[in-house]
């Protein structure tokens, strides 16, 4: 009977002991978050009535250089398949939205 509990009892003292062993999070520095985030902007499928534009949908991205963004595939579909639709990018608060396009990416260029 005792030595059926002893292992038990080595199991638990032991994960006991390795909660205090996992590393503690590291605290991510204010200003790299603040500037990730301002990379961060949301990407605004809109339709066209008359001069009046609306949302569809939308979605993420960021930005990777000063006039390229990048967002998943399902975000900009839309707008690649259907004619009239435009996108619209609205960054970090406090900027004025842009104008947007799409390329299309060939899998074929993605997946080598």
């Amino acid at each position: 009977m005792i030595a059926g509990l002893f292992p038990r009892v080595v199991a638990a003292l032991a994960l006991f002991l390795g909660l205090f062993a996992l590393p503690s999070s590291a605290g991510a520095d204010p200003s790299d978050v603040a500037a990730a985030a301002r990379g961060v902007v949301r990407v605004v499928v809109l339709g066209h009535d008359g001069d009046q534009l609306y949302p569809i949908s939308h979605g993420t991205g960021f930005v990777v250089q000063n006039n390229r963004i990048v967002t998943n595939a399902h975000v900009v579909r839309e707008v690649m398949d259907l004619p009239g639709l435009t996108l619209g990018i609205v960054p970090h608060k406090g900027v004025r939205p842009l104008p947007g396009a799409s390329w299309p990416i060939r899998r074929k260029t993605i997946w080598r």
